[in-house]
């Protein structure tokens, strides 16, 4: 995707979205791995660098649900990388979870994930049931990205988007924050040169009943590459 000409974050991802509320008597979700959501980030963004933070938005996007099955959906994430300035400067650093900073971290350089039309929840992947990636390391890329493995207490960003019927989209708002620049001229070369990546993944709601039920009824998101997309979709891949 085709970006301005002054931002050339090369690898942006997440994967978000809206949900409606449940009813207030369901009880807490108890979540599942589902590998079944898909999407990427699109060019729907603006980037603005204030001081030593950077502030990159997205709007409108879009997450489907790709299995057969209906049921009550989230995504975490668990991994991202951050290149601070330009290309020949060096290449993507792993962030890993910071509990005290409640953002992805390397060094002194933070990123926090914020949904922007919803509440942001929080989701370890040891309370998640049948999660696979815990202590596995991953890469969408290994000659560009250095492998990441979550860990069972990390406290993750969880996005909650609601109930999915096979085939259905939902869309989504968020906000990438990045802090720590040593000094407002670094921010600024991020900005126009860095780059980043987010990826995610799906769970689903145990306790939701069988599709047919009135709990059903209700209506209910990467990397998406700034300059071509890209992204790791919430379907399960082998690291």
């Amino acid at each position: 995707m085709s970006l301005s000409t002054r931002l050339n974050l090369q690898h942006a991802a997440a994967l978000v979205a809206l949900c409606s509320l449940l009813p207030a008597a369901h009880a807490a979700p108890t979540w599942a791995q589902y590998d079944e959501l898909a999407g990427s980030l699109d060019n729907n963004y603006t980037v603005q660098a204030n001081g030593t933070s950077v502030v990159v938005s997205f709007t409108a996007q879009t997450i489907t649900n790709v299995g057969s099955q209906t049921g009550h959906y989230g995504m975490y994430f668990g991994w991202s990388w951050i290149r601070p300035g330009r290309p020949q400067a060096g290449g993507y650093q792993a962030m890993d979870w910071s509990t005290v900073d409640q953002a992805f971290k390397v060094g002194n350089l933070t990123m926090q994930v914020q949904r922007d039309d919803g509440p942001t929840g929080s989701l370890r992947p040891a309370d998640v049931l049948g999660d696979t990636w815990i202590g596995v390391p991953w890469t969408p890329d290994s000659a560009i990205y250095p492998a990441v493995a979550t860990q069972a207490g990390w406290d993750l960003p969880l996005f909650d988007l609601g109930v999915l019927a096979p085939g259905q989209s939902t869309q989504y708002a968020v906000t990438f924050r990045f802090d720590g620049f040593a000094t407002a001229s670094d921010a600024q070369i991020f900005r126009d040169f860095g780059g980043f990546a987010s990826y995610s993944q799906g769970v689903v709601d145990q306790q939701v009943p069988e599709p047919g039920s009135a709990m059903l009824a209700l209506q209910a998101l990467a990397l998406a590459a700034l300059l071509a997309p890209a992204g790791r979709s919430l379907r399960r891949r082998d690291a």
